[in-house]
């Protein structure tokens, strides 16, 4: 009949085996020091049994004052990571749901802006951009009969001017730029700057710009088409002359100026038009 066990110091290593419970006649036990591990047995003895006999081991946990339940400190991280987990992952959601928002709206916003700015279609699309209505190419080229010479209203330092009238029933002044050869990119550069300036321009006494198309069959400017042709066929038309008062005359050189003023004054950069005539159309 076993009445005490002193195991002490001796470098014990796994756990206490739980049969040690059935040990009934044991009073006095002693298994400190040890490099035990895993739980105490669960017996009345064990229950009440000193801190003392089990110090120095330091893995062991059981229904033992003084010790740790079994599982219950992995159980703790467990928990702790399920919160963790609760908490972050939807974080984590929102915050990449903001950046791929952001992104794509920034990306979408560049993308408004230029077509917004530059109102040009490049080769493989085909509309026009306008603030009235879409224009595509084909409804430019229906229009002006592939800008047939009936068509043709005028000319300016860049091309040839063109009436058109859509089917919509808008009246439109089409300009054809003349073909650089040999010369595409200068071609292409001079174009998109003639876009960007004309899209910053907000004047009475200009004529609306409503798009344009950059294609490899041509490039072309819409404007809004103005009656009565220009000032100089007026003038070489005696009935015509005779009817426009000097007053008026005088009116339209105001505008003109105040035209050309706005456009060295007020736009940034400021806009030299390098191309003034009584002859344009546009």
């Amino acid at each position: 009949m076993l009445l005490e066990l002193n195991l002490s110091h001796n470098e014990l290593t796994g756990s206490i085996p739980a049969s040690f419970k059935d040990l009934q006649s044991l009073s006095v036990i002693d298994l400190s020091y040890n490099d035990l591990e895993g739980p105490l047995p669960d017996s009345p003895f064990f229950r009440n049994a000193s801190v003392e006999s089990f110090v120095g081991n330091k893995g062991l946990c059981g229904h033992v004052r003084g010790f740790p339940l079994c599982g219950s400190s992995s159980r703790a991280r467990i928990g702790g990571f399920k919160v963790v987990l609760v908490v972050v992952i939807p974080i984590l959601g929102v915050l990449v749901f903001l950046s791929v928002s952001g992104v794509l709206l920034f990306c979408y916003k560049r993308r408004r802006n230029r077509e917004k700015d530059e109102g040009v279609i490049r080769e493989g699309q085909n509309s026009i951009w306008t603030a009235e209505e879409k224009i595509s190419y084909e409804d430019i080229i229906k229009a002006t009969d592939n800008f047939d010479e009936t068509h043709w209203i005028g000319s300016g330092g860049y091309g040839n001017v063109y009436k058109a009238k859509l089917s919509s029933g808008l009246g439109v002044a089409v300009k054809k730029l003349h073909p650089l050869e040999g010369e595409q990119g200068l071609n292409e550069k001079t174009f998109m700057s003639e876009i960007k300036a004309l899209t910053e321009l907000r004047h009475r006494n200009i004529v609306k710009f409503y798009g344009s198309c950059l294609s490899p069959r041509s490039m072309f400017l819409v404007y809004e088409y103005v009656e009565n042709g220009s000032l100089s066929a007026i003038l070489r038309d005696g009935e015509a002359a005779m009817k426009l008062k000097w007053n008026e005359r005088l009116s339209i050189i105001k505008d003109v100026a105040n035209a050309l003023s706005y456009m060295h004054h007020d736009c940034v950069p400021p806009i030299v038009h390098r191309d003034i005539r009584a002859t344009m159309s546009c």
